[in-house]
């Protein structure tokens, strides 16, 4: 019996069997949890890679089990994936899932993080990866993940904070007689207990109101900068002062970030919406009608911001970012306030956008629309998109 588990969590189990004797058979698994049997599995999802890995095989090897219910966090849990038929233990299948807080510690301390966080704002498919990659060159910024960088830790917290600080709402959101139950094993709704505008007496409103936001707010504030501390460490960036992360335009990130850290900088990213078009589609495989009411409320969005946040925004132009490189950069370095790092190659740069650009070259995808898109679609987006045009300062 050949096959590996892949990996092991507290929701799903992955991995692949397959029997060489009998190459078209549908090996079943056994998923125990602390000894005890939890389910079965049969391993018949496609796996590309295992097409001609012995004579006859399908690559019809994979598997995935979801628990039904996902494991406590709070209880160490032994999981073991056997072939049901032999009892034989997968390789990889025998895995110890330790309990929250459990675990040997891996860093004695952690770095006391002052970081301030840098919003990369846009619109997407408009150089918010590239304007990434040129920050995470930079020796006092650090940034989450590998490129293209989408960790969306301040998002994901500012999501959170909107969410446990509203007002309830048990009709459309969460029920207290049910928040235990299958509904919302996987999301939390507004808290149900929160009804401070109508029936809570002002000590009990000043805390829903301003103790309880101002707490969270800290807190997830601390845990951002922890995550970032650490990430920190991982790319020996001492001397780092700013985190940068990429953002929707959104209010609610944007609010929150500030609520949560107070100081912010926030870079605005804005692209041709005609170029936006033909991007969209290309990359998401989307249609000029549906892109077009997308994409202009989305830089709608874009112009609210500048509005609401002037002294710590600075809105830039892709175009400006790839046709004028130092000179929009030295204004980017300015904004923050750092020093100009050395700059990155052209070559690492062009490696970097063919990953998922849609043109040959960066240089290309400026004003690609008047040869992508047809008259009928060009005057379309030119009525649709008046106001943005002339807003961020495009020729119609």
């Amino acid at each position: 019996m050949l096959g590996y588990v892949d990996v092991v969590t507290r929701s799903f189990i992955a991995g692949w069997a397959a029997d060489p004797a009998n190459p078209a058979a549908q090996v079943e698994m056994t998923v125990r949890v602390n000894g005890k049997p939890c389910g079965r599995i049969r391993a018949n999802l496609q796996r590309d890679g295992l097409r001609n890995r012995f004579p006859g095989a399908t690559g019809l090897y994979g598997f995935r089990y979801e628990f039904e219910w996902p494991l406590s966090m709070f209880v160490t849990h032994n999981v073991e994936v056997v072939v049901a038929r032999s009892g034989q233990t997968l390789p990889n299948g025998q895995q110890v899932i330790p309990a929250v807080g459990s675990s040997p510690v891996v860093m004695e301390s952690w770095p006391d993080s002052s970081m301030s966080p840098i919003l990369v704002t846009s619109t997407g498919r408009a150089g918010s990866s590239l304007c990434m990659a040129r920050l995470a060159a930079h020796p006092k910024i650090v940034v989450g993940g590998d490129h293209p960088h989408e960790v969306l830790m301040v998002s994901y917290y500012a999501l959170a904070l909107r969410t446990l600080v509203s007002e309830a709402d048990r009709t459309r959101s969460m029920n207290p007689d049910g928040m235990l139950g299958l509904g919302h094993r996987f999301g939390i709704g507004f808290n149900p207990f929160n009804e401070s505008i109508v029936r809570a007496p002002p000590v009990l409103a000043d805390y829903w109101n301003n103790r309880l936001p101002e707490r969270l707010a800290a807190g997830f504030a601390a845990l951002i900068r922890d995550y970032y501390g650490a990430t920190q460490t991982l790319a020996g960036k001492s001397q780092a002062c700013f985190f940068a992360e990429k953002a929707n335009p959104v209010q609610m990130v944007s609010r929150g970030a500030r609520m949560m850290f107070g100081a912010v900088r926030e870079i605005a990213l804005v692209r041709d919406p005609r170029d936006l078009v033909c991007s969209y589609r290309s990359f998401f495989k989307a249609t000029t009608e549906s892109a077009i009411p997308l994409i202009k409320s989305q830089l709608l969005e874009m112009a609210r911001l500048r509005e609401t946040n002037p002294s710590d925004m600075l809105f830039v132009r892709y175009e400006d970012l790839i046709l004028q490189q130092e000179t929009t950069m030295s204004a980017i370095w300015r904004f923050l306030e750092l020093e100009t790092p050395q700059a990155r190659t052209a070559a690492s740069e062009q490696a970097q956008f063919l990953q998922h650009g849609t043109s040959a070259s960066a240089v290309q995808s400026i004003g690609r629309w008047r040869d992508e898109l047809t008259a009928s679609e060009i005057e379309q987006c030119q009525e649709r998109f008046a106001g943005v045009l002339q807003s961020f300062g495009y020729e119609a």
